[in-house]
């Protein structure tokens, strides 16, 4: 699957409030997908510091995408663990 196909697959697969995180799809390839996640307004917390669910659920929803290419369409799954360890807050 191409980025274009994965783009399209965030607008009709998942739900309101991932679509509303605006993923770009940034790159597609053998070695896995690339997104990116706008900081917007609605994304960040007290100091200027993007919040942590909104990091997650991109990360969750990368790993679908990643999914989708490798198996080349979309298959049920579920998150079975997900975790991760925050360096440094992300701002703006």
């Amino acid at each position: 699957m191409d980025g274009a196909a994965l783009q399209r697959a965030l607008g009709e697969l998942f739900a309101p409030w991932v679509q509303a995180l605006d993923l770009r799809v940034e790159a597609a390839g053998a070695d896995g997908v690339r997104l990116r996640l706008p900081l917007t307004p609605a994304l960040v917390r007290e100091g200027g510091v993007l919040c942590g669910q909104a990091m997650m659920a991109a990360a969750d929803t990368a790993m679908v995408l990643a999914l989708m290419q490798h198996f080349g369409q979309f298959r049920p799954c579920t998150t079975v663990q997900l975790s991760s360890s925050f360096l440094r807050p992300l701002s703006a």
